[in-house]
């Protein structure tokens, strides 16, 4: 399984590795362009956001995603 956060979302090191039980973790540190949220997300299983606006376009790219988390209060 693959989890990928696709922005800037703060996730505490102990908590990378309760997800790293789980499979292969990708963190990146900046908000994407529509264009590199699509290669970001795209064999995604599940995906962390927190201030990306994932459009349409870029969840119909990614074919193997069964969940979007939204980190924020």
């Amino acid at each position: 399984m693959k989890i990928v956060s696709v922005d800037n979302v703060e996730i505490l090191p102990e908590d990378v590795k309760r997800l790293q039980v789980h499979g292969e973790v990708k963190i990146y540190d900046n908000v994407p362009t529509v264009e590199e949220g699509i290669k970001r997300i795209q064999d995604a299983d599940i995906v962390i956001d927190n201030w990306f606006d994932i459009p349409q376009k870029v969840i119909k790219n990614a074919k193997k995603l069964r969940m979007i988390s939204v980190a924020a209060v």
